[in-house]
Order: C-alpha cells, then structure tokens, then sequence
C-alpha cells in the first residue's frame, strides 16, 4: 500500500496472506551495501468492520511532499518523545487534527476517541527505537504498555500543514511478529 524510503530504511505498508487469513502491518528493512541487513515486521490480522469506518490500510498512498520529510520526521519524533514519552497527553491537540482520520481497526476518528483508547488501555511510550520518514508519511516504532503488559507501537502517521491529519498502528507484543 504505501513504500517509505529514509536513508538505508525502506518501511512497507501493506496486506498479506497469513496462516489464519489476511494480516495488515508493516515491515521496515535496513539496506547495506545493497543487502538486505534487518528486518522488523509487525501485522494483525485484517478486521473488516472498523469502528471509524476506515480499512487498515485505505487512505493516500503516494508520497506528494518529498520536500517535507525532515519537518515531518521531527514533528512526529518531538510527538513521541517528549508528549507520549513525557506523559503530556493533554498537549495532543497541538500535534492531531481534531478530526484525525483513524486506521486503527478498535479506534473511531477523531483526537478524542484515540485519547480515549489510550487512556481506557492505560497506554504509556517509553521508548521511540526508530523512524522512517518520506515526505508527508511518517512510521515511528517504539516500546511501552498498554494494561501494563509490554508492546511495540508501530505507528504511521500523515502529516498535513504542520499536523497529524491521518493514522495507522499496529501494536504487538515484543517476540511476535
């Protein structure tokens, strides 16, 4: 659905075949010397009733702001590290839109329906291990919790005149893919 390409990492969004049906996710690779030299991947399995409305993977999918992907990177980065990380949920409306369009089967659109989950799942960020960011599309993958119980957050979010317009997640636990 979607490529990212920052540097020696290439992000890929999309659909697969899994034991058990279709899986939405991610995988990210770390290219050297033209090999492939890591891989992290991250998928759920597709749900298609959605409480936004919105497939896992629908919305734009095209790079169109090659220029804008330093400022895009930083702005997610401050996001998780100092907002998520620092524990500031209240300053989330200076990053979201206030109609963020949502991806994430469970989650309906809006800020206030993610502020929501976050806090009913007591989900807490403590560490961002990477980002790839290409123009206006940026995926974050970082540690925490949610219900207390270790998670990655693999985190892709669109940015749009200085805000976070769109969202799409996968969340797992550590070990699995």
């Amino acid at each position: 659905m979607r490529v990212l390409v920052d540097g020696d990492m290439i992000a890929v969004h999309r659909v697969h075949d899994g034991p058990d049906g279709e899986h939405a996710g991610f995988d990210i690779f770390r290219v050297t010397d033209g090999a492939l030299a890591e891989h992290w991947a991250a998928h759920q399995p597709v749900i298609a009733d959605t409480a936004s409305g919105h497939s896992q993977t629908d919305g734009p999918a095209e790079v169109t702001r090659p220029g804008q992907s330093a400022r895009s990177g930083r702005l997610v980065d401050y996001l998780i590290d100092t907002i998520l990380i620092g524990g500031k949920p209240d300053r989330l409306r200076h990053f979201f839109s206030s109609r963020l369009i949502q991806h994430d089967p469970l989650v309906g659109n809006g800020l206030q329906a993610m502020a929501d989950d976050w806090r009913s799942n007591r989900t807490v960020y403590d560490r961002r291990l990477m980002t790839v960011a290409e123009g206006e599309f940026v995926l974050t993958v970082s540690t925490g919790t949610e219900r207390h119980a270790p998670r990655w957050f693999y985190d892709l979010f669109r940015v749009d005149r200085g805000m976070i317009v769109e969202r799409w997640n996968v969340v797992t636990m550590p070990g699995t893919p």
